[in-house]
């Protein structure tokens, strides 16, 4: 899964990096990567709200917990 800044100048890319014995997503954005536990790149969990093309917010849904909000920072 790929999510595109408005102006397209930077990506965030999500893939699964491990499914046992718990679920992993990688966050890739630029040259950095986050790390999340128990979380499936499924477009359902995910959201993105870019604040312009350098800053975004990653909006992790899980099993309707509140969401984990991971800052974006592209510098």
């Amino acid at each position: 899964m790929v999510n595109q800044s408005p102006n397209g100048e930077n990506k965030i890319e999500f893939y699964k990096v491990a499914e046992f014995p718990d679920p992993t997503l990688k966050i890739k954005y630029g040259n950095r990567y986050i790390n999340k536990l128990n979380v499936l790149p499924n477009p359902d969990n995910i959201s993105v709200e870019w604040k312009n093309d350098k800053e975004a917010n990653v909006l992790l849904n899980e099993n309707g917990r509140e969401p984990d909000i991971e800052k974006i920072e592209f510098k």
